[in-house]
């Protein structure tokens, strides 16, 4: 413990000024003040008002059910060596290091549980979790090789082999979305409705490339979260610009679209699909070029007239008529800059220029 406890203070500087911000750290993590939702066994609960069983019943559905079984051993035994001897059992190193383990996987899901700690999206923020049960069932697996028989050793640790095994082939199956990963204690029948996936929407990397190699020879407009655009490749990256009013296409992460032209599967749930979506943007782009004559006629910036709407700077070329296709227009779209950013529309553009998107089409 006073290893763990110089560690832990060498590696937080915030700690080398007060040692006691630990507790206010703790106080504010018991009580994040961001709100969202979670939805858990098919209801949806306030993050400041979880369940009480919220992070023990995500470990029980996520973890690998050989992993829970070991683990489950590793625990009875070490029950088992401390009842057997309970005045020496701390001058067993083993039982030592095995209550070290289960006082670190116990105590913080009791503190979560008794303070009512604000918890986000399962339970990614307690993960850490993962290295006592590990220790626990590595204490399982010590018994399983102790068994003195050797018919029901070799069984026994065929069966943990063979778990752990099939663990490893789901996880490949699911790749690379293993954090998606349900056991088989869950019924996936239904499994979007009743257990939170896909909460970051990384699956929209997977959509976002797909549709590139589907459409190798051109420059589109895509509806997607723009950190997926960050993890492609930088040269497929200058084919992309993000918009949201005239996409060409639309990269969905929930719902089961029939007509997608790309769709991504786990347990039966859709974690992204590519829509086609140039023929009802092109209604939408004539109508919102029609609105920008209308509104600001004589408006314009650089030979372009400026249209606003839905929190975005459209720039559409003054020179072409309302009867021109879109490919015919070229146009730039940027989020408005914050409430403290330069007023101008010079200051606007230069805040908003170095997006690194291409976001200009002709």
């Amino acid at each position: 413990m006073a290893s763990f406890a110089a560690v832990l203070y060498a590696v937080h500087p915030l700690l080398w000024e007060n040692p006691l911000e630990l507790i206010e750290a703790v106080r504010t993590l018991s009580a994040h003040p961001h709100i969202t939702a979670n939805l858990f066994r098919g209801e949806w609960f306030d993050s400041r008002d979880t369940p009480w069983d919220y992070v023990p019943t995500w470990m029980l559905i996520t973890a690998p059910p050989v992993a829970l079984a070991l683990a489950a051993i590793g625990t009875a035994c070490l029950a088992r060596v401390c009842a057997a001897d309970w005045r020496g059992m701390f001058a067993n190193s083993a039982a030592r290091f095995g209550l070290l383990a289960a006082a670190c996987l116990i105590l913080p899901i009791a503190a979560a549980i008794a303070l009512n700690s604000t918890i986000y999206n399962g339970w990614r923020h307690m993960y850490f979790l993962w290295a006592p049960a590990c220790v626990l069932a590595a204490f399982g697996l010590r018994w399983l090789s102790d068994i003195p028989r050797p018919r029901l050793r070799a069984t026994a640790l065929s069966l943990a082999a063979l778990g752990l095994a099939l663990a490893a082939a789901e996880m490949v199956g699911v790749h690379p979305y293993q954090n998606e990963y349900f056991n088989p204690l869950v019924n996936k029948t239904g499994l979007a409705e009743r257990w939170q996936m896909n909460y970051w929407e990384v699956s929209q990397r997977e959509g976002l490339q797909a549709l590139l190699k589907m459409r190798t020879d051109e420059r589109i407009i895509a509806d997607v979260a723009p950190r997926a655009a960050w993890l492609i490749p930088e040269g497929d990256r200058a084919r992309v610009a993000i918009g949201s009013r005239f996409p060409d296409f639309r990269i969905e992460t929930y719902g089961n679209h029939e007509n997608a032209i790309y769709k991504r599967e786990i347990y039966g749930v859709p974690l992204v699909s590519v829509l086609d979506t140039r023929a009802e943007s092109e209604a939408a782009y004539r109508s919102a070029y029609a609105a920008a004559k209308a509104s600001a006629p004589s408006a314009s910036a650089g030979g372009f007239d400026i249209y606003r709407d839905g929190g975005a700077l459209v720039y559409i070329k003054e020179a072409c008529a309302e009867s021109d296709t879109r490919g015919a227009f070229k146009v730039s779209m940027f989020p408005l800059p914050p409430y403290n950013a330069p007023k101008s529309e010079a200051e606007r553009r230069d805040y908003s220029e170095p997006h690194i998107f291409g976001v200009d089409f002709w």
